[in-house]
């Protein structure tokens, strides 16, 4: 599977390097193709236009700083609409607004495009749209094992489990590791509850901020 990542700003690049370090083909794209230097310099492949993106990759990641951005790389002229086939996912991580989310998701489903944003971001008349990730089921859990082994002394899987269970919620130690490793889904207030746990916000958890 390959994946495509637009926006390698200063969010961007480290998402995107995650991705290419978890064995993922990688083909990026921003406005500087001297800013996806290092990325490209690893090994990942360079697309001049969005529509590239969409047409190489099965799943489209982007990480752009405003909604009219993120209308410009879907929408503008040779944008990934234009390159979309049925099946794709696209994840926008991009700081956006409700009614652009609702565009996007309309034009998804219509498509057969698997949409995946932030909770809460979603527009409650658009929950109905599916929502899904590459072969994992969640875009936390990388953050969630980066802050459990930042905190000093590092905590365990255990441990954390243990502190979740004090804010109420049951989340077992075999549950924690299907998380880090993606493949286990996450309720808006389980990603709280998490945040709350491992002392770090929920912007940083969701790979929004870089300061935790």
């Amino acid at each position: 599977m390959r994946v495509g990542f637009i926006g390698i700003g200063q969010m961007g690049r480290h998402m995107a390097r995650h991705i290419y370090e978890a064995g993922y083909a990688l083909t990026v794209h921003d406005l500087s193709k001297e800013i996806a230097a290092p990325l490209l310099d690893l090994g990942a492949r360079w697309a001049d236009i969005p529509r590239q993106v969409a047409q190489s990759c099965n799943v489209v990641f982007s990480s752009l700083p405003t909604p009219s951005d993120v209308e410009d790389v879907i929408y503008g002229e040779n944008g990934l609409r234009s390159g979309w086939k049925p099946g794709d996912t696209f994840v926008d991580m991009s700081t956006n607004s409700p009614s652009t989310i609702r565009r996007i998701a309309e034009d998804a489903r219509a498509m057969d495009i698997a949409l995946n944003v932030p909770y809460w971001n979603i527009p409650k008349d658009i929950y109905h749209v599916k929502f899904s990730l590459m072969a994992g089921r969640n875009i936390i859990g990388e953050r969630v094992r980066l802050a459990r082994k930042s905190i000093s002394p590092p905590i365990t899987q255990s441990d954390l489990a243990a502190r979740l269970q004090i804010l109420g919620f049951t989340l077992d130690r075999v549950t924690i590791s299907k998380i880090e490793t993606g493949y286990r889904e996450v309720t808006d207030k389980e990603a709280k509850a998490i945040a709350e746990a491992l002392d770090v916000t929920i912007s940083w958890l969701y790979g929004e901020t870089g300061d935790s």
